[in-house]
Parts: C-alpha cells; sequence; structure tokens
C-alpha cells in the first residue's frame, strides 16, 4: 500500500492507470518499449523486497496478477469483475486464466496429501 501511496497516479475518472507512465503523444512503439521498461523495473525491485521479506518465491507482476485474481476468484467475486480488473477485453480470456487455477488447486491439494 504505501509503494502504490507514493509512486501512483492521483486517480480522477479519466484515468485509466494506476501509474503515469505513458503520454498521449506517444508512438505504440514507443508506448510498448515504456511498459516492458516499467515492468522490468517494477520485477527487480518486487525480487528485491520479496527477498527481503523472506518470500523464497519468483515474485513478478505476472505472479502478482495471478495472486490477485486467484483471491478475487476465492472470495466470491464474478469471471466478470475479475476480467474488469485485469484489463481483458474479452472474457473468455479471463475464463482461460481462471481454469489455470483449478487445474493448480488440483496440484497443491493432491501435494498436501503427501503432508499426511
Amino acid at each position: 500500500k504505501e509503494i502504490l501511496y507514493k509512486w501512483s497516479n492521483e486517480l480522477t475518472e479519466d484515468d485509466e492507470y494506476i501509474f503515469k507512465i505513458l503520454s498521449n503523444d506517444d508512438t505504440p512503439e514507443k508506448q510498448m518499449k515504456k511498459i516492458d521498461q516499467f515492468i522490468k523495473n517494477s520485477n527487480k525491485y518486487t525480487k528485491r523486497i520479496s527477498k527481503s521479506l523472506g518470500i523464497n518465491k519468483n515474485v513478478t507482476t505476472y505472479f502478482s496478477r495471478h495472486s490477485a485474481a486467484t483471491i478475487l476468484k476465492r472470495t466470491g467475486a464474478s469471471p466478470m469483475e475479475i476480467q474488469e480488473s485485469l484489463g481483458h477485453q474479452n472474457l473468455a480470456t479471463t475464463m482461460k486464466y481462471l481454469d489455470s487455477f483449478d487445474d493448480n488447486l488440483k496440484v497443491d491439494l493432491a501435494n498436501s496429501l503427501n503432508n499426511f
């Protein structure tokens, strides 16, 4: 929360993004470069923070998106609410994303049986 408070854009109704890294006059190529660089920097610092907290997972923006979607799903959010929070334009994309969680959950549950 502190990171978001410090670095996020002061959101208005017109804002689409939490972080103001893109400009309206950026070409699509420049936007992609900025996004790629932002993700690279975010992953670098997220890994440092995770390591300092003793988290032994490869925490990345991708990992964070999956974690957020999993939490939303397990707390009863609808697929359409999850779609909106992830920014997917197509519900089918979100459903593929969520289907992989069911497979991962089955593997985790099966592995937990080995602990008895």
